[in-house]
C-alpha cells in the first residue's frame, strides 16, 4: 500500500510515461464525449470567492519569479498583421464609456490611493535640478544657444501669454484670430534685453504678417 505523501522518483517517472506512450485507457470511450450534447454547460457557472481567492494566492505563489518566455522579444510582423485583420472592425467593450461608470467605488479608491502612493514615492526621489545641465545623461557639453533657453523659459511664456491675452489673440496686421500666433518685440529682442520681458513691447501677429515685419525692419 503506498503511504500518503509519497512521491515517485524521477527515473520511475520517466519509465511510466515511456510505458504509457500510444497506449490508450480502458474507459476511453467513456472518457470521450462526457460533455456530449452539453452546450456552454459552464455558461452561467461562476467561482466562489473562497474558491477565486484560493486561485489568485495558487497562481501568485506558483508565478513567483518566474519570467514569460516572450519576456523582452518583439512580435513578429506576421503576427501584428494576423492580429490587425481579427481586430479589424470590432469596437471596445469600454469606448465612449467612462472609468467610473464601470469601476466600483472601492476599485477607484484602490487606484486613487495608489496613484497618490506612486507621485509621493517620486517626489521624495527626484528633487529639481536633479537631472538639469551637467547632471543630465545626456548633457552635450551646453551647445544649445542662449537665445533658444530664454524662449523656452517661464518668463518668456508668461510674457507671451500677457501679450496674446491683452490682443484678444488676435494679429494686430490682419485681424486673423487665433490662428498661428507669434509675439512680437517692437522694440529688438537681441540689442535690447532689458525689455524683452516689458508687456508694452509686445505685438500679436499671425506667422505672415510676422515673417513680413521682420523683411521690412530688416532684422
Amino acid at each position: 500500500m503506498i503511504k500518503k505523501g509519497f512521491k515517485h522518483s524521477e527515473e520511475t517517472k520517466r519509465k511510466m510515461s515511456e510505458a504509457k506512450k500510444g497506449k490508450m485507457p480502458k474507459n476511453i470511450n467513456q472518457i470521450k464525449g462526457w460533455n456530449k450534447g452539453l452546450k456552454n454547460w459552464r455558461k452561467n457557472y461562476h467561482h466562489s470567492e473562497e474558491t477565486k481567492r484560493k486561485i489568485g494566492l495558487a497562481n501568485s505563489i506558483s508565478n513567483k519569479g518566474h519570467i514569460p518566455w516572450n519576456k523582452g522579444k518583439p512580435m513578429l510582423m506576421k503576427t501584428r498583421i494576423k492580429l490587425s485583420k481579427k481586430n479589424k472592425g470590432k469596437i471596445p467593450w469600454n469606448k465612449g464609456i467612462k472609468t467610473q461608470d464601470y469601476l466600483t467605488k472601492q476599485g477607484r479608491t484602490y487606484i486613487s490611493k495608489n496613484a497618490k502612493k506612486n507621485i509621493n514615492i517620486i517626489k521624495n526621489q527626484f528633487k529639481k535640478g536633479q537631472f538639469s545641465g551637467k547632471k543630465h545623461h545626456n548633457w552635450q557639453g551646453g551647445i544649445t544657444p542662449k537665445n533658444k533657453l530664454i524662449r523656452n523659459s517661464f518668463k518668456y511664456k508668461e510674457w507671451r501669454k500677457k501679450v496674446f491675452k491683452r490682443d484678444n489673440y488676435t494679429c494686430q496686421g490682419c485681424d486673423e484670430r487665433g490662428f498661428e500666433l507669434h509675439p512680437h518685440h517692437l522694440i529688438s529682442f537681441a540689442h535690447y534685453p532689458e525689455y524683452r520681458f516689458e508687456e508694452w513691447n509686445g505685438q500679436t501677429a499671425c506667422r505672415d504678417c510676422h515673417v513680413n515685419l521682420h523683411h521690412e525692419l530688416g532684422r
